[in-house]
């Protein structure tokens, strides 16, 4: 279900690409909304395997500390590692994961950041800053790495099947 999801996402950005190449607004913000949609049913259904929970890697690396003084420092090496791998993103999204929380949080806000970006420049009758979009997007992701204790669930939440069907109606 993953890589189908992953897959559509992949064609609704070429469409979303070919929509800006056009300065078609209405598809930028429509093909756009579709794309966040789809991030957020990944993760609905990433959250249904154990095994794709960000919470349980977190947790887990809290855990790992010891001294306790280190929690907030493993925690933190936990989120770096698994999105820019480095205080700057030196080799970003090197060790990305498919992880139910990962894209709720980290993503789907980046991805929000860039659609709004190219949306705002088709509305303005602008060029999109790749430049402009780079540095917000590394504030959030310094800022996002920075949290500490944020809860996600580190447990299964749903029904695989159940979900799958649901979503396989709404996107086939």
């Amino acid at each position: 279900g993953r890589e189908v999801l992953a897959n559509l996402f992949m064609k609704l950005r070429v469409e979303f690409h070919a929509a800006y190449k056009r300065k078609d607004a209405t598809k930028v913000e429509e093909i756009g909304k579709k794309m966040i949609g789809l991030i957020a049913d990944m993760d609905r259904l990433l959250g249904t395997t154990r095994t794709q929970l960000l919470g349980k890697w977190l947790a887990d690396a809290r855990t790992c500390a010891a001294p306790a003084t280190e929690v907030d420092l493993f925690e933190f090496n936990a989120r770096n590692q698994v999105t820019m791998w480095g205080p700057t993103g030196e080799i970003n999204d090197y060790a990305r994961k498919s992880w139910s929380g990962l894209y709720s949080s980290y993503y789907q806000p980046r991805w929000s950041l860039f659609i709004k970006g190219v949306s705002d420049a088709v509305r303005s009758g602008k060029d999109f800053s790749q430049d402009d979009f780079n540095d917000d997007c590394l504030e959030f992701e310094q800022q996002w790495g920075e949290r500490r204790g944020e809860k996600f669930p580190d447990v299964p939440v749903g029904d695989s099947s159940e979900i799958s069907i649901e979503l396989f109606k709404k996107y086939r």
